[in-house]
């Protein structure tokens, strides 16, 4: 009866016990995607992540993409996590003289990613440049109109495979925020006349290439979430073109954060 008793206990235990690991399973350097996984009995919606940079959450796994030296804190219930990134060799200091892609520099082949994530990051924390733009039926929009709302703002062009592979699910998360007038979903096309707008349910801005460099909007699709005071609050560069289901859960959750901090 004893021994009974004893393994019920060590069996209400250990769920308590194993709750709350986080380890680090790739390298983690600066401009570079690192891994974390995260004990399978922990819930996801329970975890907090704080960096200068931006996380992902997947089955049992966060994902991470900061810039060097930042330091991240994982908080689950009373217990924190702490990593610092590491130095990325292949980060040139000289590309924080870049304004606009125009000014793009020549590239070696290992420098592309870690300039690539530089750029995603680039104005995250802080507000967007000015500009100026008119959507498909003449209406003008400026960089002044950002504020009030929180404002899901994606770059495409209709050539784009990835971009037209994620808009279902874009799609999707328009949908379910339909009935919040707190948040608005524009759309600006680096093509000069828009096609096939019926396919994307965004507010549309045709003619918006000048932007996204301005942007330094390098590779597309790219979404930015916009807080209330204009400040970008999360990038998500690229997508797949098999299942965007990562993507859309992630941009979901992370509306809901940026919502309950305003």
């Amino acid at each position: 009866m004893e021994k009974r008793l004893l393994f019920i206990l060590i069996s209400w235990l250990l769920p308590i016990i194993c709750v709350g690991q986080i380890e680090l399973k790739s390298d983690f350097t600066g401009y570079s995607w690192a891994t974390f996984a995260y004990d399978k009995n922990l819930d996801a919606e329970n975890i907090t992540v704080k960096s200068q940079g931006i996380h992902r959450f997947s089955e049992n796994e966060i994902h991470i993409l900061t810039i060097p030296s930042d330091t991240i804190t994982m908080s689950v219930d009373k217990r924190e996590f702490t990593f610092v990134a590491g130095k990325n060799e292949d980060f040139n200091p000289n590309w924080s003289n870049i304004s606009s892609l125009d000014s793009l520099p020549a590239l070696k082949r290992e420098e592309v990613n870690a300039l690539k994530y530089y750029l995603s990051l680039y104005f995250l924390n802080s507000s967007l440049p000015d500009f100026c733009t008119k959507d498909t039926l003449g209406n003008t929009f400026s960089s002044h109109d950002l504020k009030g709302k929180l404002t899901v703002l994606s770059f495409w062009f209709y050539g784009c495979a990835p971009c037209k592979a994620v808009i279902p699910e874009l799609n999707t998360i328009k949908n379910e925020f339909s009935h919040d007038e707190s948040i608005r979903f524009l759309a600006f096309s680096a093509d000069k006349e828009l096609m096939h707008p019926e396919l994307f349910d965004f507010h549309h801005f045709p003619d918006s290439k000048n932007i996204g460099n301005d942007f330094l909007v390098w590779g597309y699709p790219q979404t930015f979430i916009v807080d209330q005071n204009g400040i970008v609050r999360d990038v998500f560069p690229g997508a797949s073109m098999d299942d965007n289901t990562y993507l859309r859960e992630n941009m979901k959750r992370r509306i809901r954060e940026i919502q309950n901090t305003q």
